[in-house]
């Protein structure tokens, strides 16, 4: 995929988004979130690089690419929704974003956009495997009470627990595929879970009282979050080649806010659907910067080819 197909996601994203906030999209429920989620999640884990476990190098840079998720994405998002009160529906889809992993997609994004992806598969293979155990417990102390456990627990294990799994043991079949019909399915299905999320969006849905929080400042800092985390990834990972920094930007700027909004609507607490929402938008943003910075790096790319 080169800039101009990465544009055209980055406004899919929007167009999705869109759609969902403004149209009746009545179809398009939290099951069905979910289990679009969970389509693409299978298809992403099974279609992670073969190879990952074979050069050394490449869990050093895969290690270090999860501690740039966790400083550069996560730990933000957890002193924001403290901040904001974890009480607060505004606050526990901050904490919600904080505690899933790497959006489901990067690797995906990563090869569409031409950039190495064999580490950032690894990366987000390491993200996974951690989420399968730690992310349940702490979506459920976040979104979860006794009356909406269960419609939880549903997103929790088909949106991703149970789509991880698959994927490792259905990598024989799922590879046997083309990559370019499978990366379509996954591209599709996230598009119509974000149409779904979009829902959020909607003005006469969302109030501040709703969220807990001034809607001003919660829209703000959920469209900063991408770029910020890109930011403060690329920084983190310091003076070095074009690639490993477009790979730290990624992993700083990425969540996987579909899951984070399915999981809030599944609780019933659609308030907490709008940080993971809004945070769609802003990686849509990070998508495209990163496509033109990609796009202008031939310099970079050659010194990282030496």
């Amino acid at each position: 995929m080169n800039h101009r197909s990465a544009a055209a996601l980055s406004l899919g994203i929007l167009v999705a988004l869109a759609a969902g906030a403004l149209l009746p999209l009545d179809f398009v429920t939290p099951p069905v979130v979910a289990a679009c989620v969970g389509v693409a999640t299978l298809l992403t884990v099974g279609g992670l690089d073969a190879n990952w476990h074979r050069e050394r190098a490449s869990y050093q840079v895969a290690g270090r690419l999860f501690a740039i998720n966790l400083v550069a994405g996560s730990l933000p998002m957890a002193l924001v929704g403290f901040m904001l009160g974890a009480h607060t529906p505004a606050g526990a889809g901050f904490l919600a974003l904080a505690v899933v992993p790497v959006a489901a997609g990067i690797p995906a994004y990563a090869g569409a956009l031409g950039v190495p992806a064999a580490r950032l598969a690894l990366f987000a293979l390491l993200s996974y495997v951690v989420a399968l155990v730690v992310t349940p417990i702490l979506l459920g102390l976040v979104l979860g009470s006794a009356s909406n456990w269960r419609q939880l627990a549903f997103t929790v294990v088909f949106g991703l627990i149970l789509p991880s799994i698959a994927g490792v043991l259905g990598r024989s079949v799922i590879t046997r595929a083309p990559a370019r019909p499978r990366r379509a399915v996954v591209i599709t299905a996230l598009l119509v879970a974000m149409s779904g999320l979009g829902g959020t969006l909607s003005p006469s849905s969302i109030t501040s009282v709703e969220l807990g929080a001034p809607l001003v400042l919660v829209v703000a800092i959920a469209l900063l979050r991408a770029p910020v985390g890109g930011l403060l990834g690329a920084l983190a990972n310091g003076r070095s080649s074009m690639a490993t920094g477009v790979e730290a930007a990624m992993a700083g700027g990425y969540k996987n806010g579909a899951l984070a909004g399915a999981a809030a609507l599944s609780a019933g607490v659609p308030g907490a659907a709008l940080p993971g929402a809004l945070g769609l938008v802003s990686e849509a943003v990070l998508l495209a910067g990163v496509s033109l910075v990609w796009r202008h790096g031939d310099s970079w790319r050659g010194c990282h080819a030496a």
